[in-house]
């Protein structure tokens, strides 16, 4: 799963996160994070798992961990 949360997220945000620990992976930590970025990721995120996030999940979406909790709450 962290795999799959990574390339979305270094597709969305045009950066390579080969090399950044997973848990590094936060909106704090890179300025392209911004409200497109965001739309984006989810978008990226809800095809690559095939799931819908809710309107009290998108906001909490802000890095990696987050968003393998919130895929982990959605059985995925």
């Amino acid at each position: 799963m962290r795999d799959k949360i990574t390339k979305c997220l270094s597709t969305a945000l045009e950066v390579k996160l080969d090399n950044v620990k997973f848990e590094d992976i936060t909106a704090e930590n890179f300025s392209e994070w911004d409200s497109l970025k965001q739309i984006e990721i989810v978008v990226l995120l809800e095809e690559e798992f095939d799931v819908r996030f809710s309107e009290e999940d998108v906001p909490k979406i802000k890095s990696a961990t987050a968003i393998e909790s919130i895929l982990s709450s959605h059985g995925s």
